[in-house]
């Protein structure tokens, strides 16, 4: 396994510890503060690996991931900038809620993306339903194990990006870290994971067929065109109006991101 791949499991190792860490409950204590800087060392570690993501999403030029990479990876260093100096109530409940969604959300996401077995096993399941959407939609399609889609003469290669591993972890990681109602909990889920797999789908379907059919000018504008512009735009808006689906559903998932957000702009 990569030394990346052994950053995120030590990772998460580390923040788990912090997480299951029992505490005297003495207000701010030793205890506590050692619980709160083995926290910070694993969003550190975390950060790590996040720092290491733009320059594969620039080589694959895709700007757009790695920005939100590098973003992703500054918020991992100021979350573990805040548990190093956390001196609250408050702010320890915050960023313990915090830790416990990012754990669960890593928990579900990395194995996809570091152990072969699962991660050949997504992408061919990906792949396979794909290919049959594209051909429900009259676009004769057929998939040559285990990823390549091929219509006509051309082919789309699928990749972890495009099964959504990414958004139905994290979702899945917020609807459980969260303290809610079991019932809560499965409207949220409903809502959430089942629409992005499909629309997912949609997106990939979509890509194939304007890629092998020129629908935008050459092969390769029209694969820019359908992936960088249009897919992006679309998934952005979809995820805006499914996050809104999931807050209006679990509530408690907008005041964590409230919460998240006041504590970090004051510490910025």
């Amino acid at each position: 396994m990569a030394i990346e791949g052994n950053i995120i499991w030590v990772a998460l190792l580390v923040m788990c510890s912090s997480l299951l860490l029992r505490e005297i409950n003495d207000g701010m204590g030793t205890r506590r503060k050692i619980k709160l800087s083995i926290g910070g060392v694993g969003w550190i570690l975390f950060s790590i690996h996040w720092f290491g993501q733009p320059s594969h999403y620039l080589h694959l030029g895709d700007a757009f991931n790695a920005m939100l990479t590098f973003m992703v990876a500054l918020f991992c260093l100021l979350i573990s900038y805040s548990l190093i100096r956390c001196n609250s109530d408050d702010r320890y409940k915050i960023l313990m809620l915090v830790s416990r969604v990012t754990v669960l959300t890593g928990t579900i996401y990395f194995p996809f993306s570091q152990i072969p077995y699962l991660l050949n096993g997504i992408i061919y399941g990906t792949a396979h339903l794909t290919t049959q959407m594209v051909n429900l939609m009259g676009f004769p399609a057929y998939l040559d194990a285990p990823n390549l889609i091929w219509v006509g003469n051309l082919n789309v290669d699928i990749v972890l990006a495009c099964t959504a591993i990414e958004s139905v972890a994290l979702f899945t990681g917020v609807i459980l870290g969260v303290k809610s109602t079991a019932d809560r909990r499965m409207r949220a889920f409903i809502v959430s994971v089942p629409v992005i797999y499909v629309l997912n789908l949609l997106r990939n379907a979509f890509v194939v067929i304007a890629y092998t059919q020129s629908w935008f000018g050459t092969p390769m504008e029209s694969f820019y065109m359908a992936h960088h512009v249009i897919s992006k735009m679309g998934s952005t808006i979809s995820l805006c109006v499914v996050a809104y689906a999931v807050f209006i559903v679990l509530p408690e998932s907008l005041n964590m991101i409230e919460d998240v957000w006041r504590l970090v702009r004051g510490d910025i």
